[in-house]
């Protein structure tokens, strides 16, 4: 993918099922919390938030992303707003609610909705500045990346710069972790609508770049033969396995595990190993 050393989280978003997203950056664990469901999105699977209280949480702060303070950093994503529940709803949103010494101590996007969904603002907690992006974001999909360079706060639609402005006074905190459902912990700060390929980047990416992504180009599609072994003690000569995801199989000879997994998430396995004195069963998580 596109800046790969950069890249600090990935939610792809496609696994379609269970309470968790997972990042694939570094196989970090998000929950699904309240009326968030799984959803089609943008390129194969995203998530539906309800504008209510849904939203995806983690304890990742600002820090441990490696973009907090006035460290460059982007944070990209596709979404399709499907209207507004809250009267003040956002995509995402971390950092602290201060401004003090005059800093800027948040970072985040809110009032989606405002001017028939053609503006929303960028909020840093004592500077919020309006972002006029052309069009009704109402149930079309488009891509948005929020970029700081350590000097200047700049936002892209679909890979077009739509603001340019110098802000020095950045200096996001940790108080708050990131959320993505919502920019912040209040009832009418809930996202209405699909979220998908939600990246962060510890740098500001050129426009070259953010047009990649959105291109699509930064994707390919490798198929892997899978091939690995169960190991067990006391020689056994026959293994067994239940649980494995459709497209998997186990070579009952020599316990390896081989063939094209068709289902993406974690599987809760059956092993079996055996030989002449018996059998022992044991349990395992793919």
């Amino acid at each position: 993918s596109t800046r790969s050393q950069n890249l600090t989280l990935h939610f792809p978003l496609n696994e379609g099922q269970g309470l968790t997203a997972t990042d694939s950056a570094s196989g970090y664990v998000a929950n699904l919390v309240g009326g968030t469901t799984w959803s089609d999105g943008f390129l194969g699977g995203g998530l539906r938030f309800n504008g209510t209280d849904g939203y995806l949480a983690m304890d990742l702060t600002a820090e441990d992303l490696g973009i907090g303070g006035k460290r460059p950093r982007t944070i990209a994503f596709w979404t399709k707003v499907e209207g507004v529940v809250a009267n003040d709803p956002g995509f995402y949103g971390y950092g602290n609610f201060v401004n003090a010494d005059g800093t800027q101590q948040y970072w985040a996007l809110k009032r989606i909705n405002n001017s028939n969904y053609s503006r929303f603002q960028s909020e840093h907690w004592g500077w919020g500045p309006w972002v006029n992006h052309g069009s009704s974001l109402l149930n079309v999909w488009a891509h948005f990346a929020h970029v700081y360079d350590g000097s200047n706060m700049m936002i892209y639609k679909d890979g077009t710069r739509v603001f340019n402005q110098a802000r020095a006074e950045i200096s996001t905190g940790n108080q708050n972790p990131l959320q993505i459902g919502r920019w912040r912990n209040n009832a009418n700060a809930y996202f209405y609508g699909i979220m998908d390929d939600f990246r962060i980047y510890d740098d500001s990416l050129a426009e070259a770049e953010i047009q990649t992504i959105v291109l699509g180009q930064d994707l390919s599609e490798e198929t892997v033969q899978m091939q690995f072994s169960l190991l067990a003690t006391e020689n056994p000569i026959e293994y067994s396995a239940s649980g494995l995801p459709v497209g998997l199989r186990v070579d009952s000879g020599t316990g390896d595990i081989i063939g094209l997994p068709q289902e993406i998430g974690s599987f809760d396995l059956n092993v079996t190993a055996s030989n002449q004195a018996g059998s022992s069963l044991k349990s395992l998580r793919l």
